[in-house]
């Protein structure tokens, strides 16, 4: 599968987690290691919000479109 972002095109193995996904891209953008801005991501998938706790589980395949985010808290 062929991941693609503004600049930047990884050829991945498919189906991935969320998860994995995540994991292989933090190679490539290294800030998404930092457990600061880990924990305030979002994503969605084909526009669904995947909750956290889905991302081990949810397959993202050849065609899909994610969109990552920060998720923004307040009151």
């Amino acid at each position: 599968m062929l991941f693609k972002t503004n600049s930047f095109e990884l050829d991945i193995p498919s189906p991935q987690s969320i998860s994995s996904l995540l994991e292989l891209l933090s190679s490539q953008f290294p800030s998404l290691r930092d457990p600061t801005l880990a924990n305030m991501l979002g994503l969605s998938l084909n526009g669904r919000r995947v909750p956290r706790e889905e991302w081990e589980r949810t397959l993202v395949e050849e065609g899909d479109k994610i969109e990552i985010f920060n998720a923004i808290v307040g009151g």
